[in-house]
């Protein structure tokens, strides 16, 4: 037999080969044409508007976050600063003062429970502290202070002639309370309140009722 020639084996060599490779190559391009397509359609106008929409809520997100957390860190810097919680309370005090003096329901209400309503109503909004070092300096200073101050701006001639027998009247009532006291502790000591803490509470609900409430 005849060899065959090597020109002919080669050029056929060479057509099959690239008659696979095309045959190989052609569905990866269909594939690739697919994808490219299928890409083109996310990103339509409106596939656009949703990514531009999450886009901005995320921003939001992130910017509440980060003025919550730095809210957050103001109001505990300013509840530890005894300077801010001081003229918080003197601020306070004065519109309590200057309500009462100007305005007909501060009148009524009086300086105090304008100043205390005021309080409360700061503290549960936040701006004030609910505890606070400069409460106890004011509760163990300066309201014990503020007792003899009313006293010496009192004229004891005056109490006894323009109260007459409300004066009388007044100082059975203090010496009833302190007698009812003494003896309904023993019947009623409020153990369950603490070892030491029953005649302090004795005390203060008998301070209450000569002092402290309507007389």
């Amino acid at each position: 037999m005849r060899k065959p020639n090597a020109l002919l084996v080669a050029i056929s060599s060479v057509s099959l080969c690239s008659g696979g490779c095309h045959a190989f190559v052609s569905p990866l391009s269909v594939t690739s044409s697919r994808t490219s397509s299928r890409s083109a359609d996310r990103f339509t106008p409106a596939n656009r508007a949703a990514a531009a929409a999450s886009a901005t809520a995320a921003a939001v997100t992130i910017a509440t976050a980060q003025s919550s957390s730095v809210l957050s860190n103001l109001q505990t810097a300013l509840h530890a600063d005894p300077s801010y919680v001081l003229s918080s309370i003197l601020v306070l005090s004065m519109v309590g003062i200057v309500t009462e003096r100007r305005t007909q329901i501060g009148k009524a209400l009086s300086a105090n429970i304008v100043t205390m309503a005021l309080a409360l109503l700061l503290a549960n909004l936040g701006m004030v502290p609910f505890t606070s070092p400069v409460y106890n300096l004011v509760n163990k200073s300066l309201v014990p202070l503020a007792v003899p101050l009313f006293l010496f701006d009192s004229n004891i001639r005056r109490i006894i002639t323009d109260t007459g027998s409300l004066l009388f009247a007044f100082g059975i009532g203090a010496f009833s309370t302190i007698i009812g006291t003494l003896v309904a502790f023993p019947l009623i000591q409020m153990r369950s309140l603490g070892i030491d803490q029953g005649w302090r509470v004795a005390c203060a609900l008998a301070a209450r009722h000569i002092g402290g409430a309507i007389n």
